[in-house]
């Protein structure tokens, strides 16, 4: 299958990167040198998080989705040059190429929101009132605590990242 170079702006490419370290696995599909390609995976229920997947990868490569298996769940797969290296890494870190780019972070944010975020409401049971809460709920402590600084840099107000449930809790 024919595939594109990526050549988009670092913007898109840090989104990219953010939405990777939430929700994609990334490997070459052969090991060496000669590797040429390489696999973007993504398993969901939600039919909007197809459509982002499509719309971020369709373009540059094959892309492959399953048929809707017992729960509901559709596995992605989207095969790409060597030219989306940058995705192959999985670290609990913000790159400083990132991080010292006001557009670059934003938009890391916003892929790794799209990735980890989830939006609830909340009923509370003494008053029956509901409220609605954000959350972006990982286990990388590095990049939550990142994204808490720049969110308070930019004035808007967050809870301080805090820890859900022990380690080793499943």
């Amino acid at each position: 299958y024919a595939k594109r170079d990526f050549d988009q702006k670092d913007s898109l490419k840090a989104y990219l990167i953010g939405f990777r370290l939430g929700d994609l696995t990334v490997y070459p599909v052969s090991h060496g040198i000669h590797s040429r390609v390489i696999q973007v995976q993504c398993l969901t229920t939600q039919l909007a998080q197809i459509e982002l997947f499509r719309s971020l990868f369709e373009t540059y490569g094959h892309l492959h989705q399953s048929p809707p298996d017992r729960q509901g769940a559709y596995y992605l797969t989207c095969y790409l040059n060597r030219s989306f290296d940058f995705l192959l890494p999985k670290a609990d870190a913000v790159e400083s190429w990132i991080k010292n780019n006001f557009e670059c972070s934003i938009a890391f944010a916003a892929g790794y929101i799209d990735a980890e975020g989830s939006f609830h409401i909340v009923k509370k049971p003494s008053t029956g009132l509901c409220s609605s809460r954000f959350a972006v709920a990982s286990q990388d402590k590095t990049i939550l605590f990142w994204m808490h600084e720049l969110f308070c840099s930019l004035g808007i107000t967050a809870a301080p990242p805090k820890l859900a449930c022990a380690a080793g809790t499943p």
